[in-house]
C-alpha cells in the first residue's frame, strides 16, 4: 500500500535536561524541514489541527505530559495520548523510533512513560485496552489510509452516502449494516476519520 501521509506535525513538550533545540534536533531525521511545530502550551491547538493523513511527531513520547495538570499526571497523560490517537495517522516517538502502530512495542512505551509520569504506577486495565484498541484498530493493515487513498474515490463516495443515511437512525445501526467486513469492525470515530461527520454539511442539504 502507498504511503498517505501528507504533513507532520511537531509538539514540543517541556521535558527535564530536554530544551527546545535538543527536542527538534531529534525530530529533524523524521522531518527535517520542522515546519508545523507547535509549543507546549499549544497542545489543544495541536490537536485540533491534526488530520487523519498526518502524524503527531515528538522527540519523546513524554512531551505531551503536563507538568501542572488539572487532573493527576497519569490521568492527563492517558487523556492526551487518546486525543491524539483519535485525530491522526499516527505517533512517533522520534528518540526511540516507535510509532503507534508499531504494535507491542509501542504498548511498551506507553506503558514506561506513563511508569515515569507516575512514579512507577502501571496502567490500568481499562486505560491499557482503550489504547491498545486505539493503537490497532484502522491501521493494521491501514484501513483509513486506504479508504482515503485516491483509488478509492468512488468507494469512498458510495459509502459516505450510506454512512450519512437519514433513515438509518444511529452511527452504530450505520456501521452494523456497512457491507465491508473491516468497516463493520471500526470504530466510531474511524468512520468519521474517513467520511466525516454523519451529518452532511449544511451546504449540501437543499
Amino acid at each position: 500500500m502507498t504511503n498517505q501521509i501528507k504533513y507532520t506535525r511537531i509538539f514540543v513538550g517541556d521535558i527535564a535536561r530536554w530544551n527546545r533545540d535538543r527536542q527538534l534536533e531529534t525530530c529533524k531525521q523524521y522531518d527535517p524541514e520542522l515546519k508545523a511545530i507547535y509549543e507546549p502550551k499549544e497542545f489543544d491547538l495541536y490537536v485540533r489541527n491534526l488530520r487523519s493523513d498526518e502524524v503527531a511527531l515528538m522527540a519523546r513520547l513524554v512531551a505531551i505530559a503536563e507538568r501542572k495538570p488539572k487532573k493527576r499526571p497519569g490521568i492527563a497523560f492517558v487523556l492526551r495520548l487518546i486525543e491524539l490517537l483519535e485525530k491522526c495517522a499516527y505517533i512517533q516517538d522520534a528518540q526511540t523510533g516507535i510509532k503507534s502502530t508499531d504494535g507491542q512495542a509501542w504498548l511498551d512505551l506507553v506503558e514506561n512513560t506513563y511508569g515515569s509520569i507516575t512514579r512507577g504506577r502501571e496502567l490500568r486495565k481499562e486505560q491499557a485496552k482503550k489504547l491498545a484498541k486505539l493503537s490497532h484498530e484502522a491501521r493494521e493493515p491501514g484501513l483509513v489510509e486506504d479508504w482515503l487513498s485516491d483509488d478509492r474515490a468512488e468507494d469512498r463516495i458510495r459509502m459516505a452516502q450510506h454512512w450519512r443515511d437519514p433513515f438509518i437512525p444511529s452511527a452504530k445501526q450505520a456501521i452494523a449494516q456497512c457491507p465491508d467486513e473491516e468497516l463493520r469492525k471500526a470504530s466510531v470515530s474511524t468512520w468519521m476519520r474517513i467520511f466525516g461527520p454523519r451529518k452532511a454539511p449544511r451546504k449540501n442539504n437543499k
